[in-house]
């Protein structure tokens, strides 16, 4: 039987809260570094201002997005993977009606690249999508989008290592994946898992309009 206060303690207080300051902190860095060439422009003093929230979200992105794909160690790490392990140990079989169907269709559109990620065995459903969900977490920390994602973690913010970042690249669209993982396991067990938990549907972009008046206030 799955121990639903662990359940909700690995995705409320884990993953759901590194999500949104993860989503959060990238559409701060983007929404600043698309107007990098304006602000370049700035006096000085306001220059540096933003050169120092744009580093801050930078390190914040990272570190917490590569603390959603922790391993679990000798501490207990709330992490996707502990997350996943859960559900498989647990797999539920999920009654389909006519409220989970339409849900389900709209989980599958609104998440189709992941379900057009990882090969899997048989069309991926509402009971095995747990299974192929794990399939794609595999492959995933295999790419070189997760490869640079902890490099950076770890060579260069966790510690202070002699280490040539001159090749470290993350792409936008290598974070929003990256990203995605988390936001769909979590809608995923909002809407099909009985874990007496809600956490609304995350996307932290819409908090960052402080950034864009700022923006405005400094440039117009």
């Amino acid at each position: 039987q799955m121990d639903i206060n662990k359940t909700n303690d690995l995705l409320t207080n884990g993953i759901a809260s590194d999500t949104f300051i993860a989503d959060l902190n990238y559409h701060v860095f983007r929404k600043i570094h698309n107007r990098y060439s304006e602000i370049s422009k700035l006096e000085k003093l306001d220059r540096a201002f933003f050169n120092y929230l744009l580093s801050n979200a930078k390190e914040k992105t990272i570190l917490h997005l590569a603390k959603i794909f922790d391993t679990k160690s000798k501490y207990e790490t709330r992490c996707l993977s502990e997350v996943i392990k859960i559900l498989r140990e647990n797999n539920q079989k999920i009654t389909e009606n006519v409220f989970t169907r339409d849900n389900w269709i709209d989980f599958k559109n609104k998440y189709k690249l992941i379900f057009d990620y990882a090969e899997f065995n048989s069309d991926v459903n509402i009971n095995n999508f747990i299974d192929y969900f794990n399939r794609v977490f595999t492959k995933i920390k295999k790419s070189p989008s997760y490869k640079n994602l902890k490099l950076w973690r770890d060579k260069i913010l966790a510690h202070n290592e002699k280490y040539d970042s001159t090749n470290l690249n993350i792409d936008y669209p290598d974070i929003e994946f990256l990203l995605l993982l988390p936001k769909a396991i979590i809608e995923f067990t909002n809407q099909f898992v009985h874990t007496e938990s809600t956490i609304f549907p995350i996307n932290a972009e819409t908090d960052t309009y402080f950034i864009e008046n700022l923006l405005y206030k400094y440039i117009g």
